[in-house]
């Protein structure tokens, strides 16, 4: 089965100790990623996005011109379908804007980011809903302006319609 490749890469961090997905790890990105991005007939670059495991001390993920790069810290925080909705959004990322090279300002690029992975989510047996979640948790010691960009982010995601939804285009 083609999936959304999670593919173990090793980040040496600035102390040199390398650092990588544990097994379960592995298989639980793998789990979510195959849910995600079926077997399709056609040929879908963004089932073969590559994941690395970032050594911050932020709990965040964020989508590169190379892979998506996901904190330990989030693994441990996230439900499956906070996870599945996140990595929906890092892909949303890669297919609204990086791999097509548009630049758009910051806020735009996240609100379309969540529309993406709500759409996707919804499409794949995920709650669409999870990234309000996602969000709720992630915002602790967050500065004002971020919180209300993020409680901004929650309002536009509270309207999504799974009703007006096609998974079928």
């Amino acid at each position: 089965m083609r999936f959304l490749a999670v593919v173990v890469l090793l980040l040496v961090s600035a102390c040199s100790s390398t650092w990588q997905f544990s097994t379960l790890e592995q298989i639980r990105l793998t789990h979510l990623a195959e849910q995600l991005c079926p077997e399709t007939e056609g040929l879908d670059p963004l089932c073969n996005i590559p994941m690395a495991l970032n050594t911050s001390n932020f709990t965040n993920a964020y989508a590169t011109y190379v892979n998506i790069q996901i904190t330990r810290s989030l693994l441990q925080m996230m439900s499956d379908g906070e996870l599945a909705y996140t990595l929906a959004h890092e892909i949303g990322h890669k297919a609204l804007h990086i791999n097509v090279n548009r630049s758009v300002p910051y806020e735009v690029g996240e609100i379309e980011a969540d529309r993406f992975a709500q759409y996707v989510t919804y499409c794949h047996g995920f709650d669409p809903f999870a990234g309000i979640t996602s969000l709720n948790k992630l915002m602790n010691g967050l500065s004002d302006e971020t919180k209300d960009f993020m409680k901004e982010r929650i309002k536009l995601m509270k309207s999504f319609n799974p009703s007006e939804i096609n998974c079928h285009e």
